[in-house]
Parts: structure tokens; C-alpha cells; sequence
């Protein structure tokens, strides 16, 4: 992951309030399997980390 994804875009209409009421899970990039993940985490690759849910 040497590069860094910068995504950007606009919805109209939507109305979004961020609410985060637990710990996310974190996982290493090399031990990630999208089959066994669960919904959303955190993943851990060299000096970068990434959001994800499903």
C-alpha cells in the first residue's frame, strides 16, 4: 500500500450524523480475509491504517 486513495464526493440531500458507540477491531493487512471480517474495522498495514464495512 505505497499509494494513498483520497476519495472524495457529494450526495444531495442526505443528512449524516457520525456516532461511533464502540471500539472498532483492528486487524493486520496480511491476516484480513473479507469472508471472516466482521461488518467494519480498522485494517493495519505498515504505517497507514484503513476503515472498512461491508
Amino acid at each position: 500500500m505505497s499509494e494513498v486513495l483520497n476519495l472524495t464526493g457529494f450526495i444531495r440531500d442526505v443528512k449524516y450524523t457520525a456516532c461511533l458507540t464502540e471500539s472498532l477491531d483492528r486487524v493486520c493487512l496480511e491476516q484480513f480475509d473479507v469472508n471472516e471480517s466482521r461488518a467494519y474495522g480498522i485494517i493495519e498495514a505498515q504505517n497507514t491504517e484503513v476503515a472498512y464495512s461491508k
